[in-house]
């Protein structure tokens, strides 16, 4: 009886080892499966350590305690009865120690673990059905939704296209600072004329490149306004030097060119308070030979003319 016990325990040991290693080969023909697998895994693995109270290396080492307290057994064995003793049954010992040990691990840890796999599968599943539950009504009106796409999208390109008439292939419109953009810079601003201990970092030209030009001498007001409100000593260049004049019809600035005497601090600091609030600009580099103090020179806005193909 006992023999054909385990005979028959022996054949249900095999198929489930039969069935497992089906189930590994199918996994990895689809690897498609592979990163969803790995990420489940991952997520049970850390939940199970958060139920033992655990951390990967704090999990590993009572198993190496274990091992090394089995290896060190047989070594003291040796050295008090005789390495003549220890290789009788050195074998058979260590077998029984590393049997005990993972059956022991199997019998604390696989329950838990299995619970784990089973809550977190039942969570992602619970995950995805509160997804499918939140999409359907969108589902639902998917066909009221694409009209409604197309109708904004036709109305989008009608008044692109009429912008365009308008303003003569312009891609941008107008640079105006909006209520927001103008405190936050008015902020930044009087922050910095506070902190700078000096009167000179506060003290700027404004003017735009060309005088004729409606768009940029408007926001070179605005900034003028601004820059004034903020207690800055701030005024109107009323003309350009010969040589910056020069330079600016030699190559006329995009954005707001900053001329400055000091450009690793009062340019780049005033450079990055304005792209803050969204106003292109940048400290130039061609700055005249014996420029003095601190000029912020309007440039055109971008258009269709002015971007490469």
């Amino acid at each position: 009886m006992p023999r054909r016990f385990l005979r028959v325990l022996y054949f249900v040991l095999l198929l489930w080892n039969i069935f497992v290693v089906g189930i590994l080969i199918a996994i990895f023909r689809n690897p498609m499966w592979h990163g969803h697998l790995f990420r489940f895994s991952y997520r049970v693995w850390l939940n199970f350590l958060s139920m033992v109270g655990s951390t990967g290396p704090g999990f590993l080492s009572p198993v190496l305690v274990s091992l090394l307290s089995i290896v060190g057994t047989m070594f003291i064995i040796g050295y008090i009865q005789g390495l003549t003793v220890m290789k009788q049954h050195w074998i058979e010992n260590a077998c029984i120690g590393l049997v005990v040990l993972f059956a022991t691990m199997i019998l604390v840890y696989g329950p838990q673990f299995l619970w784990e796999v089973a809550k977190t599968g039942y969570e992602d599943h619970q995950s995805m059905v509160q997804q499918v539950q939140r999409l359907q009504p969108y589902a639902q009106d998917e066909k009221r939704f694409q009209h409604d796409l197309a109708g904004a999208v036709a109305k989008a390109d009608h008044w692109q296209d009429a912008f365009n008439e308008i303003s003569k292939g312009e891609i941008v419109p107008d640079r105006i600072l909006n209520p927001e953009d103008t405190d936050r810079l008015h902020q930044k601003l009087t922050d910095y004329a506070r902190n700078s201990g000096d009167r000179r970092y506060s003290t700027v030209a404004i003017a735009p490149a060309f005088y004729e030009d409606q768009e940029s001498s408007q926001l070179a007001l605005q900034l003028l306004r601004v820059f004034k409100e903020s207690r800055w000593n701030a005024h109107w260049e009323t003309a350009h030097s010969k040589p910056l004049m020069t330079r600016l019809n030699l190559s006329p600035p995009v954005g707001i060119a900053i001329y400055t005497d000091d450009p690793h601090n009062q340019g780049t600091w005033i450079m990055w308070m304005l792209k803050d609030v969204g106003v292109d600009s940048y400290v130039a580099e061609d700055t005249p030979e014996g420029f003095h103090g601190t000029l912020l020179c309007v440039g055109y806005k971008q258009n269709f003319k002015m971007v490469s193909p």
